[in-house]
């Protein structure tokens, strides 16, 4: 069911299921009043947030990643100057993309 999928989501991003699920079903708009007006999404709405979101996940992840390759490469000058030594990552599939950059 669509109600154990959230579940399992929230437990994988360490949120409670109840909020994820507002998140991908509505928003809250503020006015300049200060008044809170709750929004509650169009299925085209709650696809967008559903999708906003795993991009932001999947963006997240991929400096994540490059962080850590970074960090795992580093070297200093001294064991520099003793190695001769190049390192390389090819992340599979950005290749086949007309534009090299996720969108």
């Amino acid at each position: 069911s669509t109600k154990k999928h959230v579940a399992n989501a929230a437990k994988l991003l360490g949120v409670s299921a109840e909020d994820l699920e507002k998140v991908l079903t509505g928003n809250v708009n503020v006015l300049s009043s200060g008044e809170k007006i709750p929004v509650t999404f169009n299925p085209a709405g709650a696809v967008a947030a559903r999708d906003a979101l795993a991009k932001g996940i999947y963006g997240r992840l991929f400096d994540w990643l490059v962080n850590a390759v970074n960090e795992a490469m580093f070297v200093t000058e001294e064991v520099a100057k003793k190695c001769n030594k190049i390192g390389m990552v090819d992340i599979f599939g950005f290749e086949i993309f007309k534009t090299n950059y996720f969108e």
